[in-house]
């Protein structure tokens, strides 16, 4: 029996995600109070206004994430709101640090190993990013909030992932 090689693998899946969830936030369509909602919300324990704006928003990107996991999309969702939806995987994540000036102290802290710190971190650089206005690959920083502390080999992936872009960015600046 050969492997199927259209199965998405978990890479792809998170990416797809992602996308969506960024794509429905970034929808003129989605409600204001949602998104607005979603930008308050504190998603280690969400209000009961948030925790709706967030269930529809899982609805409309048509993902249902449970458990532990979904605690850490909560996150990641709080993250896209606070950047307005903005995304777009052509645009580097270490990149578009180095771009918005986004100093390599900064960068330390977001790459860390500790949760507590990444989860403090990256809803910051959410707000930076929006009001910047700017886009930016969500795919490795959700990756860090999904990952960091509980499959380090995923988080480490995602952190070299932004080193080695911001580091490229950086020299060639």
């Amino acid at each position: 029996m050969s492997p199927d090689n259209n199965a998405e693998t978990p890479w792809q899946a998170e990416a797809r995600w992602i996308a969506a969830l960024a794509g429905c936030l970034g929808s003129p369509s989605f409600p204001a109070g949602d998104h607005a909602a979603l930008r308050r919300m504190e998603p280690e324990s969400p209000s009961g206004r948030s925790q709706i704006a967030a269930e529809r928003l899982f609805a409309v990107a048509g993902f249902q994430p449970d458990g532990r996991d979904r605690q850490r999309w909560l996150f990641v969702i709080h993250c896209l709101a606070l950047a307005g939806g903005r995304h777009d995987m052509n645009s580097a994540a270490g990149r578009v640090l180095a771009d918005i000036s986004y100093s390599e102290e900064r960068l330390n802290r977001l790459l860390s190993t500790d949760f507590e710190v990444v989860a403090d971190v990256v809803p910051r650089l959410a707000r930076l990013i929006g009001s910047k206005g700017v886009p930016i690959d969500w795919l490795p920083l959700g990756q860090l909030l999904r990952w960091t502390g509980r499959n380090e080999t995923r988080a480490d992936h995602a952190r070299h992932r932004i080193a080695r872009a911001y580091a490229r960015a950086a020299a060639s600046q």
